[in-house]
């Protein structure tokens, strides 16, 4: 823009410069001019070291200027006027390319921005998802520990059942081991029909074999004594009931 400035008033210099000249061209002094010339031809020419009778020297005057040099001298300013405006057309133009660049550049630099405002919001939902989703992991971790530790515990207190259930089947067997077998096969059966079969199975497997068939003989329903036995053969006998009492 300062460019453009310089070389607008430089422009507006040469422009006056060159219509001062056509002006005083054109006035009457410079027709006036030749005319005095030809006037001074006509009078009788003297030395050059004539001297006017007041004893001064003689002052010839300084021809006027071309004409054609002045038209020459007023085309080339011209000229350099018409460069001039066509630079100050050209720097015109490149300006307007430059403005539509910039404009283009803004825009460019808008659209980066908004889409930088979205990337950053996305990356703050996935920030947040993934805290969501390590915090739910945590707490499922835990849940799972939580759920191991009680596995355990729920492991461990079965087999505390299951070895003092054991502990209670020995010995209730070997109690029915010393009963009468029509009295111990009134008991099995009166367990199995409140619903405690499985019980009166684990107490004939605990008890002596011939006890055991004994009170199986006794037993008043038949169906029920078979159904006692079959229960018998698919239980797995414990290794403890090689130390049960009175073998």
């Amino acid at each position: 823009m300062k460019n453009i400035i310089i070389l607008g008033a430089v422009a507006v210099i040469l422009f006056s410069l060159s219509a001062g000249l056509s002006i005083w061209l054109n006035s009457p002094k410079a027709t006036e001019e030749p005319k005095k010339e030809a006037k001074e031809k006509d009078k009788p020419k003297k030395s050059v070291d004539e001297t006017p009778d007041d004893g001064r020297p003689i002052v010839r005057p300084n021809p006027a200027t071309n004409p054609d040099e002045a038209t020459k001298l007023a085309a080339q300013l011209k000229e350099q006027q018409d460069a001039l405006k066509a630079r100050e057309a050209r720097l015109e133009a490149k300006q307007k390319q430059l403005e539509i660049v910039l404009l283009d550049i803004r825009a460019e630099r808008d659209q980066m921005e908004k889409l930088r405002r979205e990337l950053s919001n996305e990356l703050k939902l996935l920030t947040a998802k993934a805290t969501e989703l390590e915090k739910k992991a945590s707490d499922i971790a835990e849940q799972q520990a939580a759920l191991a530790k009680g596995n355990i515990e729920l492991t461990k207190g079965r087999a505390e059942i299951e070895k003092e259930e054991a502990k209670n089947i020995l010995k209730m067997a070997s109690q029915f081991d010393s009963m009468a077998a029509d009295s111990a096969a009134m008991i099995l059966k009166s367990m199995a029909d409140s619903g405690k079969i499985e019980t009166a199975v684990k107490i004939l497997s605990q008890m002596k074999d011939r006890q055991a068939a004994q009170v199986l003989a006794a037993m008043p329903d038949a169906t029920l004594a078979a159904q006692l036995l079959e229960k018998m053969k698919t239980l797995k006998r414990p290794a403890t009931s090689t130390t049960t009492p009175g073998n």
